[in-house]
């Protein structure tokens, strides 16, 4: 369970300023969601918008995401494995205070995640005179940061609100929750210094000469520090260099990391169109007064933007490490959201595995870790198996609750077929299209205008999937031989869907206009289409119920 406010201001969650002002939308179908632009507005205006009263869990709190419960959170920094545990550092900024820093959450299995005190929070306010003289300090708080293991010890470093230097904390080794965080008096390096007008959002590794490298987020592109002590760093150039052309608007959170079992490594950046990747060979240079060198195998970040996306719905600010236990790298992102009438805002998407697409080489793939399975209902909900959906057919399923794990199957390659016949052939038919359609937290008074629905759609031989009317197009390998499949993990106001194994995923944030009971929400299947050539072959349907991993609700 993670209560938040309440232990105020001991023990604040920490949250970055990269946000905008809340953008509200019409009487609450919709969350609202959080821009993270533009680059001035601070967390005050957002935690001045939330209802001000006694925190309490209401019907939209998720239940097995990392979530609080009052305030503001949002970037993920350094999730780490250490000693038994995960560690993972929100930013968050309390209602009390409005003063962002670094949350501590620490778990066993990635999904129970016990608050701990904070592991920084803004105190030297005489480090800062740069873009927001109206703050003169960090006073406005820590931004995105990473950690190493120096000599055994681990040490943070992190960016600040007046994007003016990196700072650097160093925790007590012989304690393994990391609960004590010691900040060093000097910052460890300043924009100054390296002849930028500012620098944020460090990202920090070890090479295989043990030196270590540092990369942040500077005006021209990723810059590249190297250091033989993790002391004294040496800029030595910009591992990849942004085009400017699009990348003068607005990015930032770089990540960088390996692939585990493969020779190729990830770069991220999160920018105005996502969380954008790209893959390439990175070649080490065994000198501290050197860049080494990153070159990419796939589309660059601009031409990427449309498709090499970690997420394409409302997922930002992405931050990896690696699980030396499973040898796995693990995902968190930012859920920028909030519904009406609550206390909090933001939570963390749940825990994803990073891994090459085993169908192809050159793309990836992220999935839920296999975690989440082990807090499913013992048996499926719902298991409808081999049923052919004609046009006009429903099956509405009462009493599902709010908290599911939906995998479904469908057979596409008769539809895929006959549709492309039909745009190819003579005379010329312009759109043969079925339908299939899974509504979620429908109320049981059945208005199925408040409810969340995902359609998958086939037009003319092309499948999209449709998610509160933002579609996105499905690449059907040769391989698949027709056969798309979908897991839909919903968690009352926040739903993640991933496609193909999760080749494609999309985070959706709804809050049903009317304050119902969520746990007796009713679940619907439907077709449309061409009835003059049959329906949709649903191989499978398969709905649990999960857990509360919060521990606010019973199972």
């Amino acid at each position: 369970r993670i209560e938040m406010e309440q232990f105020q201001p001991k023990m604040p969650w920490c949250l970055s300023l990269l946000l905008g002002t809340f953008v509200d939308t019409t009487d609450g179908l919709q969350a609202r969601p959080i821009p993270v632009r533009p680059m001035d507005a601070f967390p005050e205006a957002v935690i001045d918008s939330l209802p001000r009263g006694e925190t309490k869990i209401n019907e939209y709190h998720s239940a097995f995401h990392l979530q609080p419960t009052s305030g503001h959170v949002n970037d993920p920094s350094a999730p780490i494995y250490y000693k038994g545990m995960y560690h993972l550092f929100p930013q968050y900024t309390p209602s009390s205070n409005k003063q962002q820093c670094w949350a501590h959450v620490i778990s066993e299995d990635l999904l129970h995640w016990t608050l701990l005190e904070s592991a920084i929070e803004p105190d030297m306010r005489y480090h800062c005179n740069g873009p927001y003289p109206e703050s003169a300090a960090d006073d406005n708080g820590a931004w995105v940061g990473d950690i190493s293991i120096v000599s055994g010890t681990p040490v943070m470093v992190y960016s600040v609100a007046c994007q003016q230097y990196v700072g650097r904390a160093s925790a007590d080794s012989t304690n393994p929750q990391l609960s004590n965080w010691t900040k060093q008096e000097r910052p460890m390096l300043t924009a100054k210094e390296i002849g930028v007008p500012w620098i944020r959002d460090p990202v920090t590794w070890v090479g295989e000469d043990e030196d270590h490298r540092m990369i942040a987020d500077c005006p021209n592109g990723a810059c590249l520090f190297k250091s033989e002590d993790f002391v004294s760093w040496t800029h030595v150039g910009e591992l990849i260099k942004w085009r400017q052309e699009r990348f003068s608007q607005f990015k930032d959170d770089p990540d960088f990391f390996a692939l585990p079992g493969t020779d190729k490594h990830i770069f991220k950046v999160s920018t105005v169109e996502g969380d954008v990747w790209i893959m390439g060979k990175y070649e080490e240079v065994h000198d501290t007064h050197k860049p080494d060198l990153f070159t990419p195998i796939v589309e660059d970040l601009v031409q990427g933007m449309t498709s090499q996306k970690l997420d394409f719905g409302y997922f930002y600010a992405s931050k990896s490490g690696y699980d030396p236990i499973s040898k796995r790298q693990i995902l968190f992102g930012w859920i920028p959201y909030q519904c009406r009438h609550t206390t909090w805002s933001g939570a963390m998407s749940i825990p994803r595995v990073v891994s090459v697409d085993p169908l192809r080489p050159t793309s990836i793939i992220t999935f839920p870790i296999d975690e989440t399975k082990t807090i499913r209902s013992s048996i499926p909900i719902v298991d409808l198996q081999e049923e052919i959906m004609t046009p006009n057919q429903y099956r509405t399923i009462p009493k599902v609750g709010a908290q599911l794990d939906i995998e479904i199957t469908l057979d596409l390659k008769r539809n895929m077929e006959l549709g492309y016949a039909f745009l190819t052939g003579k005379p010329h038919r312009p759109s043969v299209w079925w339908l299939f359609g899974i509504k979620v937290l429908l109320d049981d008074m059945s208005d199925e205008e408040d409810s969340l629905d995902i359609q998958v759609v086939t037009m003319n031989g092309n499948v999209k999937i449709y998610h509160q009317n933002h579609s996105m197009q499905v690449n059907m390998y040769d391989e698949d031989k027709g056969v798309l499949s979908l897991r839909v993990l919903v968690d009352r106001s926040i739903t993640e869907t991933f496609v193909q194994g999760g080749r494609m995923a999309k985070t959706v944030t709804y809050c049903p206009k009317k304050f119902q009971k969520l746990d007796s929400s009713a679940l619907k299947v439907y077709c449309k289409g061409d009835g003059m050539n049959g329906g949709i072959h649903l191989k499978s349907l398969k709905v649990w119920g999960m857990a509360d991993t919060n521990g606010y609700r019973d199972v």
